[in-house]
């Protein structure tokens, strides 16, 4: 069995690095060298490129890594209550 590779983890600072590389590439095929330089898919590129011009260069920082916490029955039922209830009445539900 072939050993299982390690996900690479790039920071803000090199994903924005890498980003501004590829926006500096004018030629046709000049972005492709980058990329196989960087050992990283156009896919991830396009995704970074998305996240900044949504978010900023705030974005590329990333979000918490690993699963979502897991919600039990009563969990779900609250936010399920909430939920309906916003739907009712826009108000906030905590009045001062």
């Amino acid at each position: 069995m072939p050993k299982r590779g390690k996900r690479r983890k790039s920071s803000a600072a090199e994903e924005l690095r890498i980003v501004r590389e590829a926006a500096a590439c004018t030629h046709r095929g000049d972005i492709e060298p980058l990329l196989r330089r960087e050992g990283i898919y156009s896919s991830l590129l396009t995704a970074w490129r998305k996240q900044r011009a949504l978010h900023g260069s705030e974005a590329l920082a990333g979000l918490k890594l690993g699963r979502k916490p897991k919600q039990d029955a009563k969990d779900r039922r609250i936010a399920e209550l909430e939920k309906r209830s916003a739907r009712l009445d826009p108000r906030p539900l905590h009045r001062a």
